[in-house]
């Protein structure tokens, strides 16, 4: 069920194979169709920082497909229903959201003696677009339909790959400079006094084709059931679509930013033992049960939680910056309606 921010799996896969590459330089830079001059026009500035067009259609079209999973008709009355109006503002806020995470990224590497356009940076992004020409795709033909299928162009890869790769040696950087403190003692005071949560769920998921009133009827039987004083495991067991429950029993330890938001901000809200009611997220239906930090548990798992914890930080120290960044949006913000952008590559 975890959730890196604004990060897609595909590119999660990435970010971690761009990590095991050295440098091979621009082999296939030169030969590979950039960005048209309409994908380059400016949809907004964040800080100092030019948001083309081509990078806005990807985080759009990602995030509306959380909503409606490729399928625009979901969208057909959007003028007379409000929640789906308010969901295409949260897909636009989300963006936002997103690009300023990537603007903060390159602006505090600047402060960290680390050069975003500079020549060592560079050198991982080509190596990261070699391999998936050459070893994970077969050719540029199959490496163009491939990051075509995630709503980019080259020019907008290299971009991401770019952010995940400054965001590595930020991340680096900031542990080392002491910036985050990390002393085992403070991280495991941190991890038993509130920092992180320990719950477990029932999750009914909305899989496609499925009705969504059906599922909710679901999780309103399973939540009756659990009011009678039903064990909760026993409901787990019995209700429950979330395969890490059903391999993990005892359920998630986790701390700010690494899980659903939905989910997570339900789960820090509980008291210990408390049972929520029903919490809608993307993936479906949750109930959740807030249980206790087992202090055995944060020992023999320390190093795990501890990461966590160190990336929560880094994770805050980034949004914390994202904040200061004024975005300024330009004439063509305005024509981006949902009928736009979903032709727009068609």
């Amino acid at each position: 069920m975890k959730v890196a921010c604004v990060t897609f799996a595909f590119l999660l896969l990435i970010c971690t194979l761009s990590l095991l590459l050295c440098s091979c330089g621009d082999k296939y830079e030169k030969v590979i169709p950039k960005s048209t001059s309409d994908d380059l026009r400016v949809v907004m500035t964040i800080g100092d920082y030019e948001i083309p067009l081509d990078l806005y259609y990807y985080y759009f079209m990602n995030y509306k497909n959380q909503y409606d999973g490729g399928d625009n008709s979901y969208w057909d009355d959007i003028e007379t229903n409000a929640n789906k109006a308010a969901e295409l503002e949260e897909i636009r806020a989300s963006v936002v959201e997103s690009i300023k995470d990537c603007a903060a990224t390159f602006d505090l590497c600047l402060k960290y003696d680390i050069d975003p356009d500079g020549k060592s940076v560079k050198s991982a992004v080509n190596d990261v677009v070699t391999d998936y020409i050459e070893n994970q795709f077969g050719g540029v033909e199959e490496y163009l339909e491939n990051i075509e299928s995630a709503y980019m162009n080259d020019s907008v890869f290299r971009y991401i790959m770019k952010y995940f790769e400054c965001q590595t040696r930020l991340y680096q950087a900031i542990i080392e400079a002491g910036t985050i403190p990390s002393d085992d003692e403070t991280v495991f005071n941190y991890i038993i006094n509130g920092g992180f949560c320990h719950a477990k769920q029932i999750l009914i998921k909305n899989d496609e084709g499925e009705n969504p009133a059906d599922n909710f009827a679901k999780a309103k039987e399973a939540l009756n059931s659990v009011s009678t004083g039903i064990d909760f495991d026993t409901l787990v067991a019995k209700y429950g679509e979330d395969m890490n429950m059903i391999t993990s029993p005892d359920g998630y330890y986790f701390t700010h930013g690494e899980l659903i938001e939905a989910f997570e901000e339900a789960a820090f809200a509980l008291d210990v033992g408390e049972i929520s009611g029903i919490v809608e997220s993307h993936l479906g239906y949750h109930i959740i049960m807030r249980c206790e930090i087992d202090p055995e548990h944060v020992v023999n798992n320390f190093d795990e939680l501890k990461e966590s914890y160190l990336v929560s930080k880094f994770r805050e120290k980034v949004s914390s910056h994202a904040k200061e960044l004024p975005v300024t949006t330009k004439p063509l913000y305005d024509e981006l309606t949902l009928d736009y952008l979903t032709s727009y590559k068609k």
